[in-house]
């Protein structure tokens, strides 16, 4: 566990890392302590040659609400903090789209907004049948995010392009999400999906 509580990570298996979000008071909401947080747990583990793959999944029933809303609100009074966001949410996402080992999404409960980001930039996902995916920004005439930083117009093209595990599909996954998009998704945003108490032990087999 960090220091602050923000990140827990575990070796379930030979090879393979768990990267827990955790703050579930928030819904594992992600703050610029914690995006930094995930950047350097990434990071480290790339350069861990005992790492083949990452997990990267949420505690206390949810995947993650998004960006701290609450820290959008405090900008509007503190000088700096607008620009922290974005300096935060810039490394962040790149280092997802990089990571060159495998990383797989394990989602149970929501991913909204940055949480889904967060989840489309995995090369794989896999979720649990209470999963939900979204964009509630995408509802609003105007939006305070920044489509470079905030990748809003990146799950499309990152949900095309992810990789499949297995040469076959072994459980059918349709939408298992209420978004909205211009034009149709080519492919469903989650590989399989799973009760949720075989969600965690099915990333990691």
């Amino acid at each position: 566990m960090s220091s602050q509580n923000l990140l827990l990570v575990e070796r379930p298996r030979d090879g393979i890392a768990r990267v827990t979000l955790h703050r579930p008071a928030k819904k594992n909401a992600l703050s610029i302590a914690l995006r930094d947080e995930v950047t350097a747990t990434l990071e480290r583990l790339a350069a861990d040659g005992s790492v083949s793959v990452v997990v990267l999944t949420g505690a206390g029933g949810a995947f993650s609400a998004g960006f701290d809303l609450d820290e959008f609100g405090r900008a509007m009074q503190e000088p700096g903090l607008y620009d922290r966001i974005w300096a935060s949410g810039d490394p962040y996402h790149e280092r997802l789209l990089r990571f060159p080992l495998p990383l797989v999404a394990a989602v149970d409960g929501i991913a909204l907004g940055g949480g889904m980001d967060t989840a489309v930039l995995c090369d794989v996902r896999i979720a649990s049948t209470r999963a939900s995916f979204g964009h509630p920004e995408a509802t609003l005439a105007t939006s305070s995010m920044r489509p470079s930083t905030t990748s809003s117009a990146a799950p499309p093209r990152a949900t095309c392009a992810s990789r499949a595990a297995g040469s076959t599909p072994r459980k059918r996954c349709d939408w298992v999400s209420s978004a909205r998009w211009s034009r149709p998704m080519p492919s469903p945003i989650a590989r399989w999906t799973w009760p949720p108490s075989s969600l965690a032990p099915r990333a990691i087999s």
